[in-house]
């Protein structure tokens, strides 16, 4: 076991056709990572802030 607990899954679909929608499927994916990590950094930080509570 590796001490994983959770994992998230951001994919970016339409490789194979190309064109607008892997465009679009590349931009949604970049901003479900950006939201991904504001959300992370944020539970950190209360998990931090608990801790020295």
């Amino acid at each position: 076991m590796l001490g994983i607990e959770h994992f998230h899954e951001i994919a970016i679909e339409y490789q194979e056709e190309g064109g607008e929608r892997l465009d679009a499927s590349i931009r949604d994916a970049l901003a479900d990572v950006e939201r991904l990590v504001s959300r992370l950094q944020r539970e950190r930080a209360a998990v931090r802030e608990a801790v020295s509570a």
